[in-house]
């Protein structure tokens, strides 16, 4: 639940998958006015988010409701308490969108009202599926971006970052396309995200998303993600079992003799509808309240109020009890053992990160070191492990947990970290290999600069003083003011003996130091957050560290 309130989108979801079956508590006699006023400031907050996808999914979820009113001739409840919800409904449109709102809201509510009469007609003339049929597949046609003939669509899913999310998709499916069997594996999607971003911009549909675009932890449809970490194996349970769903509601539906009942579930059913409808264009299942919230209305739509289950119980002897105690005991156990290793592994592991920015590196090893000994499958710490031996020079060690990560935890700056402590082990061939991988990627600009200074420094150990000159140039007229590249080029010059060129590079190098040095320790005088002030700090170190190198190479240059 405190997870929801960080993330609009979480937020957006949680609220949007309880706002149709919290209509059920219009029932109550005395407390329905505070249900409708819950209910109503639940939907504005929903609104407020600006979520396309609960959007999408809310509206999927009333023409189900709305058409199965009148097909199934459910029991509305009195006018009053729909009056009431109806006004709430309005204002939170009102209160929102405005005018817009009001007109999106008497829209609504007249389709509402046309599905409810169609529900009724098709039930009286069966023929008119085909007409529904027709309308549906046109429905998907014109809402999809890539069938879609409107304009407002495609320019909606342009605003709400639809390239990114069809980069994430495309991704996903070159994933299925090597393991179509049984996919990736859990949680490989954002393991292997990145090393796959260059075999997708690589294929003639990627050239259209050659723009810088970092890591994704999920692929923001969770489709494409079974269909990635499971294969078609996956695609084939999860169809499987949202076709019973189908089949078992609308089995359910057709059975109930009670119209009140017959209304509860089609509200439960429009809150599975949303849910499965916003995990099309998001990953809500991947947090836990909202998996939460959707398994409870599951459980809701299928239970014995609406319908015999079937007898699920089973019979054990003593002997069968005991094989079964035997079983889930240590099982139970060992569960609750690796959760809290890893409940402790994660307080280890923030107090090692606080210990990083603060400067105070040995007592960083000392938590990180803790950390990864707790944890169950060490990821991000064995990553945070490898920056703090790096940090303190432990370099065969750092590079040993880093080059773990490549096949745990792959973010960007993986690539630049084991790549920066290739160089200092002297393996300038392993760094170039890592680093022309992430340029392949199309990092953000800082990153791709970074990358490149590192090319830089590779060519210039391997001995290729005109390719690590190349790459400086190229640096310098993206950033004039990267003052590492100036210092590596007055290097580079001075070996190519170019004496007053790499003077002057010296001295640029010195002047754009002062004057971030200037700026930080400005920013360094303010209140700061703690990752702020040991992100600064460090920069300041280094830059001091570079100075006194640029003062040292004017002093020594004839």
């Amino acid at each position: 639940m405190i997870a929801t309130m960080g993330n609009q989108q979480f937020l957006a979801g949680f609220l949007s998958y309880l706002i149709f079956p919290g209509l059920i508590l219009l029932k109550a006699k005395k407390a329905w006015p505070i249900a409708a006023l819950v209910l109503g400031f639940n939907f504005a907050v929903m609104l407020l988010t600006q979520q396309i996808g609960v959007r999408l999914g809310l509206g999927a979820a009333l023409v189900f409701i709305a058409f199965g009113l009148g097909f199934w001739r459910a029991k509305i409840p009195p006018w009053e308490k729909l009056g009431a919800v109806a006004i709430l409904g309005l204002a939170a449109l009102a209160g929102t969108l405005g005018l817009f709102g009001l007109v999106v809201g008497v829209v609504l509510a007249l389709g509402a009202a046309g599905l409810y009469f169609l529900g009724r007609a098709v039930w009286r003339r069966p023929l008119l599926w085909l007409g529904i049929a027709a309308a549906v597949v046109l429905a998907v046609v014109f809402l999809l971006p890539v069938t879609t003939p409107l304009a407002a669509v495609r320019d909606l899913w342009a605003r709400k970052s639809g390239a990114i999310r069809a980069w994430d998709w495309w991704v996903g499916y070159e994933m299925w396309k090597d393991f179509p069997f049984f996919g990736i594996g859990l949680g490989g999607y954002k393991i292997y995200f990145v090393p796959y971003k260059p075999k997708f911009l690589a294929t003639p549909r990627g050239a259209a998303y050659a723009f810088p675009f970092p890591r994704a932890d999920q692929a923001h449809n969770e489709y494409v993600q079974i269909a990635a970490e499971l294969g078609t194996f996956g695609v084939i349970v999860l169809l499987g079992g949202l076709a019973l769903l189908v089949y078992l509601g609308l089995g359910r539906l057709g059975r109930l003799r009670d119209p009140q009942k017959t209304w509860e579930l089609l509200l439960l059913g429009g809150g599975l509808i949303t849910a499965l409808v916003h995990a099309a264009p998001t990953f809500p299942f991947h947090l836990p309240a909202s998996s939460l919230a959707f398994v409870a209305v599951l459980g809701l739509a299928l239970s014995p109020r609406y319908g015999p289950f079937g007898d699920l119980r089973l019979s054990l002897g003593k002997k069968g009890r005991l094989a079964l105690a035997t079983f889930l005991l240590p099982l139970a156990l060992g569960v609750g053992v690796v959760s809290v290793r890893d409940i402790v592994a994660d307080g280890y592991l923030l107090s090692a990160q606080a210990s990083y920015y603060l400067g105070e590196l040995k007592l960083a090893e000392q938590q990180v070191t803790k950390a990864v000994e707790l944890d169950f499958c060490p990821r991000v710490s064995l990553y945070w492990y490898g920056l703090i031996k790096a940090g303190l020079g432990k370099l065969p060690e750092a590079k040993e947990a880093l080059e773990k990560c490549l096949n745990l935890y792959r973010p960007e700056a993986l690539y630049l970290n084991l790549a920066a402590v290739d160089l200092q082990l002297g393996n300038a061939e392993e760094a170039k290999k890592l680093l022309t991988e992430l340029l392949a990627t199309v990092p953000p600009a800082d990153m791709a600069q970074d990358a490149r200074y590192y090319l830089a420094a590779a060519d210039l150990q391997r001995g290729d003083l005109l390719s690590a000159k190349s790459w400086l140039e190229e640096i310098l007229r993206e950033n004039p003011e990267h003052e590492r590249a100036w210092l590596l080029l007055g290097e580079v010059q001075r070996r190519i003996d170019l004496w007053d060129e790499a003077k002057t590079a010296f001295q640029r190098a010195l002047k754009v130091i002062d004057a971030k040095l200037q700026r930080l320790n400005a920013r360094l005088s303010q209140p700061l957050p703690l990752k702020d002030y040991g992100e600064l700090r460090a920069q300041k170190e280094n830059l001091e560290q570079m100075r006194s190198r640029a003062l040292k190479a004017l002093a020594e240059s004839p």
